[in-house]
């Protein structure tokens, strides 16, 4: 018997009384749900009706359905938040945003079945996201919303700002929170933020004119601060913490951007009375403060211009003559000061913690040493002669001469002439060893930090010196021995130096060659050189 095909038999398909009457029930449904009335409804049945129209492949006037019904609701919940006094509009509409989460999403667990067979593959938002987005467009976009919403943000910020607590500040952080899960981009930012900042710029450009004038710039300062960890402060507790980079901004600029010039030149407070009276926790409050807009190297010339000027009355030669061992003390003790302000005012704090000195600052400062110890040509002659007067000073401990020492190579670095400073310290050290007048430790003590910073060829001679003193010392012991062994006393106590033309300097003195004396350390030296 011959195969016989049957004819194909067409599936049925929805017609439209079928769809309208499906969808009646679905509308219904999602009516139930946001009147928060879904006892009675059949998550089965209602499963089945989306699946049968994504299955016979309606989505296209499914989906249309399901948007329209959304925002009918959200309109609806839009009216009952306008109709709310402002006493209790910020809850009203928390509690609202609230009540259209827990819809949506029974909605969208009833519709799963479109969301991931015809939204995903059409790109349309799920019916989580066209809720969410629904709500922005039908509710909080709406300017008899918005309007309100700025109204009341703005009057409770300014309440917080003088001082009293408003009585919505608690919701504020939820009313940002609803804002940013709508839509950061287009309506928290807009809405909340904008008029925020806007706001803000208003009201610090309006404080800080009325403060500047009337307010020492340490008082100014100290009440920038104050607002920015007032601000701080406001966004943790009310706001997204994207805003805050935003609004520190804003009370940057108003406060102290637009004022700088103002801050650094007010008489008797600004950078030059802070200097004179050596006033460094102001000047660090100054510091910070332009180092926030970017602004500080006009306080940086200041500074360095008045280091500048202090320290050429210090070198500078006068009628009277100069001490050169006082300029070098008080050369050190500006070194330190200055070094104590890099400390205390011209410093940063890491991440970690860790205070930094400002780097700008600190070579600027360097700078105006190196043009103070420049100005007078013979600085390297002062400062050879304050480390003479040391090394030959007693009761010094090695404790003291280090100090003292890396103090002193500090402004030797500052030198541009330091083969002037090398001769008059060869000078003076020739003149302390042949008469005995030195610390040794001491003065090894300081070849090696000047070597450590200049190099073996800038100290060869000075350390040849040492060579010599060593020898000769040898020698004179070897001479005594000599002598004795012979029965020979001199009628002088001798004391010769045999010096390595070079090493030393060259000095000119009166020699009184004594015959006996000479005539002895003659016969020793042949005697030695031939043994």
């Amino acid at each position: 018997m011959p195969l016989e095909i049957p004819p194909y038999i067409a599936k049925p398909v929805l017609c439209d009384a079928e769809m309208h009457g499906k969808w009646m029930q679905l509308d219904n449904a999602i009516t139930q749900i946001y009147i928060q009335n879904p006892g009675n409804l059949s998550f089965q049945v209602l499963y089945t009706v989306c699946y049968t129209f994504i299955k016979e492949r309606k989505g296209d006037y499914f989906y249309p359905k399901v948007e329209q019904a959304l925002t009918k609701h959200a309109a609806a919940l839009k009216c009952k938040v306008i109709e709310t006094h402002d006493a209790s509009f910020l809850s009203t509409l928390i509690e609202t945003w609230e009540q259209q989460k827990r819809a949506v999403a029974r909605i969208g667990d009833l519709l799963m079945y479109m969301d991931k067979n015809y939204s995903r593959q059409e790109q349309k938002r799920t019916v989580v996201e066209m809720g969410v987005y629904i709500f922005g467009e039908q509710v909080l976009r709406q300017p008899d919303v918005a309007g309100r919403m700025k109204k009341l943000v703005t009057t409770a910020v300014a309440l917080e700002r003088k001082g009293e607590k408003p009585p919505d500040r608690l919701l504020l952080k939820d009313l940002t929170k609803m804002a940013c899960e709508v839509s950061r981009r287009s309506v928290y930012e807009p809405f909340l933020e904008a008029f925020y900042l806007e706001s803000s710029k208003n009201y610090y450009s309006a404080e800080a004119q009325s403060l500047i004038d009337d307010s020492t710039t340490p008082t100014y300062l100290k009440k920038v601060f104050k607002r920015l960890e007032e601000e701080t402060d406001r966004i943790e507790r009310c706001l997204a913490d994207s805003t805050l980079p935003k609004i520190e901004k804003v009370v940057k600029d108003r406060m102290i951007a637009n004022y700088s010039n103002q801050l650094l030149q007010k008489e008797g407070s600004g950078v030059l009375s802070m200097l004179k009276d050596w006033r460094l926790h102001d000047l660090g409050l100054l510091y910070k403060a332009l180092s926030l807009v970017g602004q500080s190297r006009p306080l940086l010339e200041r500074i360095s211009l008045f280091l500048i000027e202090h320290g050429s009355l210090v070198v500078q030669e006068t009628q009277e003559g100069i001490n050169p061992i006082a300029v070098i003390d008080e050369i050190l003790v500006q070194r330190e000061r200055y070094d104590e302000l890099l400390d205390v005012a011209c410093s940063n704090t890491d991440k970690a913690g860790i205070r930094s000195r400002d780097k700008d600052f600190e070579r600027q400062i360097m700078h105006a040493f190196i043009t103070i110890v420049n100005k007078n040509q013979r600085f390297p002659e002062y400062l050879s002669t304050a480390l003479d007067a040391k090394l030959r000073k007693t009761g010094v401990t090695d404790d003291e001469y280090d100090s003292y020492f890396d103090k002193i190579i500090i402004v030797f670095q500052y030198l541009r002439d330091k083969d002037v400073f090398e001769k008059y310290y060869r000078n003076q050290l020739a003149r302390r060893l042949l008469l005995s007048k030195s610390c040794t430790e001491g003065e090894r003590a300081f070849i090696s930090k000047l070597k450590t910073e200049s190099g073996y060829q800038f100290t060869a001679k000075i350390e040849g010196m040492f060579k010599d003193m060593n020898i000769s010392q040898s020698n004179i012991v070897c001479l005594k021995e000599y002598l004795n062994d012979k029965g020979i006393e001199p009628p002088v106590d001798l004391m010769v130096h045999v010096l390595t033309t070079g090493f030393w300097p060259c000095m000119y003195q009166f020699v009184l060659f004594l015959f006996f004396c000479g005539r002895a350390f003659l016969i020793f030296a042949f005697i030695s050189s031939i043994s």
